[in-house]
């Protein structure tokens, strides 16, 4: 996890025992169809995908960030 002293952070991630960390980076998509056509694009960059219960997770091929969605709970 990297440490960001930034007052406005919204989420603060945990992470499991098995779980590998993530970018310190990310965008929640909430959109199911804008979710979709954002991670097909970057794994076609050659992006990883993961596991994210109910939705998707997709790091960049640099690890420089993340995608996560659509968000959990949005119909799909």
């Amino acid at each position: 996890m990297c440490q960001n002293l930034e007052p406005h952070i919204l989420i603060h991630p945990r992470k499991g025992k098995k779980e590998r960390l993530l970018p310190g980076i990310g965008l929640l998509l909430v959109n199911p169809s804008e979710a979709s056509s954002c991670h097909r694009r970057l794994q076609n960059d050659s992006g990883e995908s993961r596991f994210l219960f109910n939705s998707q997770l997709t790091v960049a091929r640099n690890a420089n960030y993340f995608l996560a969605g659509p968000a959990i709970g949005a119909p799909t």
